[in-house]
């Protein structure tokens, strides 16, 4: 018989149970959260660097808690909303491409559907 090795568990709150990681459900590590509410409140005030850093965070990272901890922080408040204002709602330009690319697409699926030709 050969002994079989037990899996390794990725899932970053079982981790912590061993002390490497501090990080609670729906959230990301709470130091990685202070490093981006150092970041907001700094705003606009920020390097090129420092804005990237954030906004991956904010992007790739953050979850919904994240994002819920931040903008319930008194503090911060009036710099968040503007970060969201300057970085977040707004549409990009590929957003925009994309939305038209589909609008586009669906005008023609419809007249596809309804015999009708387009001068595109």
């Amino acid at each position: 018989m050969s002994k079989s090795r037990p899996k390794k568990i990725h899932d970053p709150a079982l981790r912590s149970a061993r002390g490497r990681h501090r990080v609670h459900l729906g959230e990301t590590s709470p130091e990685r959260r202070a490093r981006a509410e150092s970041f907001i409140a700094r705003y606009p005030q920020l390097g090129s660097e420092e804005l990237a850093r954030l906004l991956h965070w904010y992007r790739r990272e953050a979850s919904s808690m994240d994002v819920a901890l931040l903008a319930s922080n008194e503090d911060i408040r009036d710099r968040y909303r503007a970060f969201r204002r300057d970085h977040v709602e707004r549409f990009s330009l590929r957003d925009k491409l994309v939305g038209g690319l589909l609008v586009a697409g669906a005008a023609a699926a419809v007249a596809a559907l309804g015999g009708v030709e387009l001068a595109i």
